[in-house]
C-alpha cells in the first residue's frame, strides 16, 4: 500500500512524497496505534486522509483482520 498508492495517477500530484510509517506509538489488548505521515498538496489532506483509511480497512478485510468496534 505505501508505495502504490503513491504512484498511482490519481494521487500522485496530492501527495507531495511516499507515505512513511514512523511506527507504532501504542500497543495494548485493545489494538495499536500506527503512526504514519504523509505529507499533501495544499487542502488536499482529508481526500487523501479518507483514500489512506479506506485502503487500511480493505487491506484489514482481504487479511481478515477484524476491527472491534465496542
Amino acid at each position: 500500500m505505501s508505495n502504490g498508492f503513491y504512484s498511482e495517477v490519481e494521487w500522485r500530484d496530492r501527495l507531495l512524497e511516499s507515505p512513511q510509517v514512523l511506527g507504532i506509538d501504542d500497543l495494548s489488548h485493545m489494538g495499536m496505534l500506527v503512526r504514519v505521515w504523509i505529507k499533501t498538496a495544499p487542502m488536499e489532506q482529508w481526500s487523501v486522509g479518507r483514500e489512506f483509511r479506506l485502503r487500511v480497512r480493505q487491506a484489514f478485510e482481504a487479511n481478515n483482520i477484524q476491527i472491534d468496534a465496542s
